[in-house]
């Protein structure tokens, strides 16, 4: 049987084929790797997956309170900025009215706002904190008003432009404290969270925030001031005590699991051994 030679015809369809395999190959790459890229994002070093919800928190409204001796070239404002460009013939304050609506139920607040003057106030809202109306923390299709009083401390013309940051709001909550009156409860994703306990700061704390943190990596405790740098969970912290550090009694011959059992046990043995005092 003679063998058939490779004509033009049959290297064309081979080449085809060659580069139908590579592109798909190459297909394949591109799409895991934009895979590990959003992996990548969400994994702590750790690698346990996190999960962030998202805030689906708007600008809906805007208007005019109160303006002196500045004249206004435009007014605008998207989901998450307000643009204004003014001329102020002084030093002055100008202050708007903002409506915010939440949009999807996830909980959140304001953590910033960029392009904000020194100076300036917010009545009505405090940054960090959860958005709310009348009824509560804003829920899906609830909205809110508050007062943002833009400070301009000089004659300018000026195009400004401030962007909101929103973000979803975490509880903090605390265990094994006599009092929590005034200690801070709720915060913001990317916030610090600090606390300082007074007179009253236990000996030691421990942190959790949607899982364990290890001491002066996740959080810090010093001077009776509890500081988690990055927020990114539901805050709990713990008042350490004896009972809640856990114990190796593998070589003891104790049954104690954690250190202050192992006290108590060490305590009864000493007791059963010493002579009665007659």
């Amino acid at each position: 049987m003679k063998k058939l030679k490779r004509g033009k015809r049959f290297r064309f369809m081979e080449n085809k084929i060659n580069i139908i395999s590579l592109t798909a190959s190459l297909l394949v790459i591109f799409v895991m790797s934009i895979g590990f890229s959003v992996l990548n994002r969400t994994m702590n070093i750790t690698g346990e997956l996190t999960y962030r919800p998202e805030v689906n928190m708007r600008i809906t409204n805007l208007t005019e309170k109160a303006r002196d001796n500045v004249d206004i070239s435009y007014i605008d404002f998207s989901r998450k900025e307000i643009k204004i460009g003014y001329t102020s013939h002084g030093p002055t304050t100008l202050s708007y009215t903002v409506e915010v609506t939440n949009f999807n139920g996830t909980e959140g607040g304001i953590l910033k706002i960029d392009n904000l003057p020194a100076g300036s106030t917010i009545d009505g809202y405090t940054l960090g904190t959860r958005l709310r109306n009348a009824t509560g923390p804003l829920k899906a299709g609830g909205s809110t008003t508050f007062v943002i009083n833009i400070n301009i401390a000089a004659a300018e013309t000026k195009a400004l432009s401030l962007v909101f940051d929103f973000e979803p709001a975490y509880d903090i909550t605390y265990n094994g404290f006599s009092s929590t009156t005034g200690y801070t409860t709720e915060t913001l994703h990317g916030a610090t969270f600090k606390q300082n306990f007074g007179t009253s700061a236990p000996g030691a704390v421990h942190v959790a925030m949607g899982g364990s943190l290890e001491f002066g990596v996740g959080y810090t405790y010093e001077n009776g001031t509890v500081t988690v740098p990055t927020v990114t969970n539901n805050i709990t912290v713990t008042v350490l005590t004896a009972k809640l550090l856990g114990y190796d009694h593998s070589k003891s011959g104790l049954n104690a699991d954690n250190v202050q059992d192992a006290i108590d046990e060490i305590n009864k043995i000493i007791d059963d051994h010493m002579p009665k005092a007659s």
